[in-house]
This record gives structure tokens, C-alpha cells and sequence, in this order.
């Protein structure tokens, strides 16, 4: 079955501020299942000074074949010529790149002397920062593969963008449970948080909603999975209520699997904005209820629905998601339900297995076709004359190892980034309208338990 593709090189682009985040778990999913399908995979660490080290990746991924991107310079010239030796080393069929924006230059420059190979992009996320910089660099670009399904759409309605052919639709998928629950019938009810403890996931709600929520009901747990910039506030919540915050740092996927998701009853998440949700992903397999800000992206995915198999509040309202968590908690008949039909949708429709099955029928699909990116050497090479000099000045900068240190890991190697302010408010507008049309088509809520009257009007704004 895949005699063809035996040597076929899969290079992944990957930059790894955290040692342990979704994106890179996800990342190891897919090199796992690809490496089962057949394929030669490889993982392009980006390397920086300060923020990008490759080796907390690898402490927290163990087993995988990966290459260091040497850009430690701190210079745009490095990263370009850190991911283009990387493309000469591994000299893959496929480079499949996530977030850094460096890679549609080095991708570029090795067209113009003939490179081949189909330059894949992942947009992981429901930013319309990203999804703009993925049009506006569409001519490096041979195919877009979005985990989210509000992107793909927004994406696909740009029809001078890229061909439907050249955008496809590939969610996360998660492994099944490997413990049995560990929930306590008698005891203590728990809600856990499991991602990065920084603002831009909103973290910092939860020390209000905790605080809310004990006012509700003075027994209920917090326990909390993660790492950030506010992992220092959490200690000092446990202080406040002893014995009722527990807080166990970075833990590994089979950590979450076999000691945390079990022994939780909901997830709280507050982030204004996700792709697919992977800690999401993980909760509901493994039976806990997903009580989540109504992110961008949340009806147009339509992975979760409000009193089905989730609850939902708006974001920021820490006092309406107490009341639903507590609500929740104390009807045992509907969170049983809501935790049953959370646990068998993922099961269905996004497991492991599926997620490497999609991923590999899409990118087989891509081995026989000629790249569409492909720009004349004359044009490319118009394109970065004014840059000629760039690469001698480099060459020094590293004979006398000379570098420029950055104040945060964006600076250092610059994520997606959209420079058409016009084409970003476009996408911008455009997103919100889609979302705005899936919005509507959400079904009347059923009130007949407490919970569901409750999560009715909080949707409708009247509580």
C-alpha cells in the first residue's frame, strides 16, 4: 500500500517556546502516525539565544528524530539561512511548517535553484493574523491545511487566494483513555485547568471564578496542569484555600491521561480563541465535562454544544462560568449525560487513529503533484535584491559571533505575522461574519434540568 511513498521525507518546522504545549503534542501525533504509515520524518527545532531551546522539546518528546535551526544571530538573515540548511540536510519530498514566518523566504530562495519539494503550511489557529499572512505569502505556499474549520472557511472564501484544491481541512484527533475514572461519588467534586498558565489564555480568570465558585459551594477541588508566566499566582491561590488548590506543574500527556483527566469532573477553559482544542480533546475522551469562554471559532467548529456536551459562557464572565460549573456539579443525572456524549463524540469522530489516517491520505495526495508555489528565478530574484548583502553580514556575524538578543521569543523567531493591515481587517471581518452565521444556526437549548435554564440565559444575556 505505500511501496511509492517508502522514502518519502516528511521535514516538520516547528518552534518550540514551550517545552510542553497542544501544538507540541500535536506535533509528536503526527510524526508518530506518519512514522507508522511509512514515512522518514523529521522535526526542524528552531534555535534561539534566549527563548527557543530545542532540548526542553526533546525532554518532553522523547524518541524523535529531530534537527536543531541554528539562528542564535538573533538576525532575520539567520533564521532564513537556519531553516534553508535544514531543508538541504533532511532534502525532504514535503516541509511541513508551523508559525514562522522566516520559512516563506528560505522557501523562496530554494525554489529560485530548484529545490523540490511541496511547501505545506499548518494555520493552527482561528487568528486572522494567520490566516491573512497565509494569503499574503501565498505564492511560497503549495498547499494550507487548517485544524480549524472557521480558517478554512474564511480562507476558502478569499477565491483569489487559493484554489479549494490547495486548501484542506484536517482537525486534531486524541488517544483513547488508558486509566479507569477515579472520581469521587461521596467526596469533593474537582475542576481542573489543564494548558498554559499565561494571559493570553486568559489564566488570569481564574483566580476570580475560583474565588466565585467557592462562594457557590466551599468543597469543591481546583487542580491545575501547566506552566507560564502566572504559574507563581496559582501557588499563591493554594495558600488561600488550603488543601483545596493543587497545582502539579508541566505534565506529560500519559501523565494527564493516567492521573488527571480520570480523577477531574469539569475542565474550565478561558481562552478567547482556539484552534482545536487538544486539552479540550483530551477531557471529553476521557468522560470530563468542558465548561469553555465562547472563543472564536466555537460555533463554526461545532465540536462542542452548549448543554449537549459542554457548557458555555462569555468570555471573561467568571461569575456566570461559577454558576454553571456549581449548577453543574450538583445534578449528578446531567453531568453524567453531558460527560457520555462528550466522551462518545470523540471517540467517533476524532481519534488518533482517524487523525493519522486523514493526515496521511492528504499528504500522499500532495507527493504526486507538482508544486503550484514555484516562482521564476527571475522574479525571485528581483524580489531580494535589495537583500543581497544580508547573507556576507551574517557570515560575519557568526565568525565573530556577534547577536542580537531579543526581549521575548517573538522577536527571536518571529511567529506568522501579516504585514497588509488592509487584507488582516478583511480577514478580520470576514471571520467574524462566518462565525456570526454559524452562531444562528445553534439549536434551541433544552431547559429542562436547572443547568440547561441556566446555560439559556446566560447565551441569551438575561441572567
Amino acid at each position: 500500500m505505500f511501496s511509492e511513498i517508502q522514502q518519502a521525507k516528511l521535514l516538520i518546522l516547528y518552534a518550540p517556546v514551550f517545552a510542553n504545549c497542544g501544538i507540541g503534542t500535536s506535533i509528536e501525533a503526527l510524526y508518530r502516525e506518519m512514522e507508522k504509515r511509512g514515512w522518514d520524518v523529521t522535526i526542524g527545532l528552531a534555535w534561539g539565544e534566549i527563548f527557543h531551546n530545542p532540548r526542553n522539546f526533546e525532554r518532553f518528546h522523547p524518541g524523535l528524530k529531530t534537527t536543531w535551526m541554528d539562528a542564535r544571530t538573533g538576525s532575520e538573515e539567520g533564521r532564513v539561512q537556519a531553516i534553508i540548511r535544514t531543508i538541504k540536510k533532511v532534502k525532504p519530498s514535503i516541509v511541513f511548517h508551523t508559525y514562522l514566518n522566516s520559512a516563506f523566504e528560505a522557501a523562496r530562495r530554494l525554489r529560485a535553484k530548484g529545490f523540490p519539494f511541496q511547501f505545506v503550511v499548518a494555520n493552527r489557529g482561528s487568528m486572522p493574523e494567520q490566516a491573512a499572512c497565509l494569503i499574503e505569502n501565498r505564492d511560497a505556499i503549495d498547499y494550507v491545511t487548517c485544524v480549524n474549520r472557521l480558517s478554512y472557511l474564511t480562507m476558502l472564501s478569499f477565491k483569489d487566494a487559493f484554489p479549494s484544491d490547495r486548501i484542506h481541512y484536517i482537525p486534531n484527533g486524541v488517544p483513547p483513555p488508558v486509566a479507569p475514572p477515579q472520581r469521587l461519588e461521596q467526596g469533593p467534586k474537582r475542576v481542573g485547568y489543564a494548558g498554559r498558565l499565561t494571559k493570553d489564555k486568559r489564566f488570569q480568570d481564574i483566580f476570580p471564578f475560583f474565588r466565585s465558585l467557592s462562594d457557590l459551594n466551599a468543597s469543591i477541588e481546583l487542580w491545575v496542569a501547566g506552566d507560564g508566566s502566572l504559574a507563581e499566582e496559582i501557588k499563591k491561590l493554594s495558600n488561600e484555600f488550603p488543601g483545596r488548590v493543587k497545582y502539579f506543574g508541566s505534565l506529560s500527556r500519559d501523565e494527564l491521561y493516567r492521573n488527571f483527566y480520570p480523577a477531574i469532573d469539569v475542565l474550565i477553559h478561558f481562552s478567547p480563541t482556539e484552534g482545536w482544542s487538544l486539552s479540550i480533546g483530551e477531557a471529553m475522551i476521557n468522560g470530563v465535562v468542558p465548561v469553555v469562554s465562547t472563543f472564536s471559532g466555537i460555533y463554526t467548529e461545532a465540536l462542542l454544544r452548549p448543554n449537549h456536551n459542554a457548557l458555555f459562557f462569555p468570555i471573561g464572565d467568571t461569575d456566570a462560568a461559577a454558576k454553571l460549573v456549581e449548577a453543574l456539579l450538583r445534578d449528578p443525572q446531567c453531568l453524567t449525560k453531558l460527560s457520555n456524549q462528550a466522551k462518545e463524540l470523540i471517540l467517533h469522530e476524532f481519534s488518533l487513529d482517524q487523525f493519522g489516517e486523514r493526515w496521511s491520505k492528504r499528504l500522499t495526495s500532495f507527493l504526486s503533484k507538482t508544486s503550484k508555489a514555484a516562482l521564476p528565478r527571475k522574479k525571485v530574484a528581483l524580489l531580494n535584491r535589495e537583500m543581497r548583502l544580508e547573507p556576507y553580514k551574517e557570515m560575519l556575524r557568526r565568525l565573530l559571533r556577534r547577536r542580537f538578543l531579543h526581549r521575548y521569543a517573538g522577536e527571536e523567531w518571529p511567529p506568522l505575522t501579516c504585514r497588509n493591515r488592509e487584507l488582516l481587517e478583511q480577514v478580520r471581518m470576514r471571520m467574524h461574519a462566518i462565525e456570526q452565521d454559524h452562531k444562528a444556526l445553534v439549536g434551541p437549548i433544552d431547559e429542562a434540568s436547572e443547568v440547561g435554564k441556566l446555560q439559556s440565559m446566560i447565551l441569551r444575556g438575561t441572567l
